[in-house]
C-alpha cells in the first residue's frame, strides 16, 4: 500500500469482453499491483478473484446507476490524491464506448499521472467467436463502430476515421477526407510502431497533409477526427484556430 505522501497514479484498463483469458498481461499485472480498483458492471468478477486491492463497484446500466460519471471522476481524483495506485477497470476497451476519454481528460487536467491499457473490444470478440471477419479483401474494406442509441445517425460518415497501413497513401487519404466535407483544420494523428519503445507520434491537419506530402515510416496508423485534440501528447499543442502544427 502506498504511504500516501505523494500523488498516486490512475490506470484506465480494458478488461476485455468477459473471458478472463482475454485480459492482457499488462492489465493483469497492474490489477494485481493496485491499491484500489473501481470496476464496471460488465467486468467479469473472476478477473478480480484473489486480488488484494480495495474494490469499489461503480457500474452503470440503462435502468440502474451506482454512481454518476461526475462522481466516478471525483472518486478517481480523490484516490489518486491519497497517493494510491488506482485502477479504473472497464469492460471491453476504455476508449471504445467506455467513457475512458472523459476520465482521462478530467484526470490530466488536474495533473494526475494517467495511463491507458487497451482491452479487446466486444466487437472484435463477438466477430472472432463466430469467425466473421470485420474486414475482408474484396468484400469489406473498412468498418465503423456505433451504438444502438446512435442508430439514427449511422447514415452520416463516421466522426473518427482510422486507417491501417497509411504510410504510402497519406496524400490520397487526406484528399478523400477533404472531398467528403471535412474541414481543412481537422486534426490528424500519425502513429508509428504503436505501443513499442520507439513509438513516434506526429500531429498534422488534413490541410497540412494534402498540401505538404511528407514521407513517414511504416507501419503507420492514421487517426482523423476531432477526438485527436483530446490526446494526451497533443493536449498542450492544439489551438485550432490557425493551428501551428498543421504542416
Amino acid at each position: 500500500m502506498s504511504d500516501g505522501q505523494s500523488r498516486g497514479t490512475v490506470c484506465l484498463i480494458g478488461a476485455g469482453p468477459g473471458d478472463p483469458e482475454l485480459l492482457t498481461l499488462k492489465a493483469r499485472r497492474l490489477i494485481d499491483e493496485a491499491d484500489i480498483i473501481f470496476y464496471d458492471a460488465l467486468v467479469n468478477e473472476q478477473i478480480l478473484a484473489g486480488v488484494a486491492a480495495e474494490m469499489v463497484f461503480v457500474g452503470k446500466r440503462k435502468a440502474f446507476k451506482v454512481a454518476s460519471q461526475d462522481e466516478i471522476n471525483q472518486s478517481l481524483l480523490e484516490a489518486a490524491n491519497r497517493g494510491l495506485r488506482v485502477v479504473r477497470l472497464k469492460g471491453g476497451d476504455p476508449f471504445v464506448f467506455g467513457r475512458g476519454g472523459e476520465e482521462a481528460v478530467f484526470l490530466r487536467a488536474r495533473g494526475v499521472p494517467t495511463e491507458v491499457v487497451p482491452g479487446i473490444s466486444a466487437a472484435f470478440a463477438a466477430a472472432a467467436a463466430i469467425q466473421i471477419p470485420l474486414t475482408h479483401r474484396g468484400i469489406a474494406g473498412g468498418v465503423a463502430f456505433t451504438t444502438a442509441e446512435s442508430a439514427d445517425k449511422t447514415a452520416r460518415p463516421p466522426d473518427t476515421l482510422v486507417y491501417y497501413m497509411g504510410a504510402s497513401s497519406l496524400e490520397r487519404v487526406a484528399g478523400e477526407a477533404l472531398a467528403s466535407g471535412r474541414p481543412l483544420d481537422t486534426p490528424v494523428a500519425l502513429i508509428h510502431n504503436a505501443s513499442l519503445p520507439d513509438q513516434t507520434v506526429w500531429f498534422r491537419s488534413l490541410g497540412g497533409l494534402a498540401r505538404s506530402p511528407t514521407e513517414y515510416p511504416a507501419p503507420l496508423l492514421v487517426i482523423i477526427g476531432d477526438v485527436v485534440r483530446l490526446g494526451a501528447p497533443a493536449a498542450g499543442q492544439m489551438e485550432l484556430a490557425e493551428a501551428p502544427w498543421q504542416t
